[in-house]
């Protein structure tokens, strides 16, 4: 395979990486606009597709040699989110998600704190350092730039 040839498998990957995010991104809004609207099927549905975007995403970076780990508090975060609805707790899924953005936020700032670098391949739920990593495309208004590892 010549130079452009793996040049386009490259391009190819990190395009399936980030529509995948892309994909996620969208999941995160469905999530908070379900919640905001009481829609309890809707966030429990919009939660089983973050997870999936997760699982799909942490698949795209293993295939490109990037290694992912999620930090303790976004795994007990994801958890705590999870009961919330599927016990019907709108209330506190509601609290829940608003804890994991926080806790994904100060992720994102200890990483940067620490010299991560970023990339450009954008990101809400993987990321290299396992929490907060690339630009997102706005998927969650105020986060555009996190990439939450879930």
């Amino acid at each position: 395979m010549g130079v452009s040839g793996i040049s386009a498998t490259a391009d190819a990957r990190q395009g399936s990486l980030l529509g995948a995010i892309q994909q996620r991104n969208g999941d995160l809004d469905a999530l908070r606009s379900s919640l905001g609207a009481n829609d309890l099927t809707g966030a429990q549905t919009a939660f089983a597709a973050l997870l999936n975007d997760r699982q799909q995403i942490q698949g795209l970076r293993q295939s490109q040699g990037i290694t992912t780990t999620t930090r303790k508090p976004v795994v007990d975060d994801l958890n705590t989110l999870q009961n919330a609805l599927k016990s019907g707790d709108l209330s506190s899924a509601k609290a829940d998600l608003a804890k994991l953005l926080t806790d994904l936020q100060q992720a994102q700032k200890h990483r940067h704190h620490h010299g991560g670098a970023r990339s450009s391949a954008a990101s809400i739920f993987g990321s290299s350092d396992g929490d907060a990593d690339d630009a997102s495309s706005g998927a969650a208004s105020g986060f555009d730039s996190i990439d939450l590892q879930i």
